[in-house]
């Protein structure tokens, strides 16, 4: 005997039903970009219920399209980068007098950095697209960014002023 037999008995089993699947079936093949929301304030359905039908009982699993598409090439990121340059010493400024008998001088300390200089770095999944050193304090937001001419190697213009408008 199963005591919960009457507490669970009014609730179903499950949200996979035929009527269900069938349903999550139609919506894909209708729209292959549906989402999860989209089905769910259709069917009205959770989408934990969602996820098992169209996993579980659909065997569906959604994938970029291989080959087919060439959309991912035209994403472009960027990145700031701080890079600092030193002046080293010539040989001829780190020699010291010394007697034959001292031991070798030994180096312990660094010479600060002569400078450093902020570059705003562009590519894409094909490779490099841009370099810019930026103005001292200067550093890319939108706007800098969208106005920047940055070109691919198929002279394709990726960020130019008629894009913005």
């Amino acid at each position: 005997m199963n005591i919960f037999s009457g507490y669970l008995s009014c609730r179903p089993l499950t949200s996979a039903t035929e009527q269900t699947i069938d349903a999550v079936l139609t919506i894909i093949e209708g729209d292959p970009h549906s989402t999860y929301q989209q089905i769910e304030t259709i069917l009205g359905i959770s989408s934990t219920a969602i996820n098992s039908t169209i996993h579980d009982y659909l065997n569906l699993r959604k994938r970029f399209e291989e080959g087919q598409s060439r959309r991912i090439f035209d994403v472009i990121t960027g990145n700031e980068s701080r890079f600092y340059h030193y002046d080293p010493e010539l040989k001829e400024q780190s020699k010291v007098w010394m007697s034959t008998t001292d031991p070798r001088p030994t180096k312990v300390y660094r010479n600060k950095s002569a400078g450093k200089r902020m570059v705003a770095i562009f590519f894409v999944k094909s490779g490099l697209i841009k370099f810019v050193p930026l103005e001292t304090g200067a550093t890319v937001n939108a706007t800098a960014g969208m106005s920047t001419h940055a070109y691919h190697k198929s002279s394709q213009p990726y960020l130019n002023e008629e894009k913005r408008e």
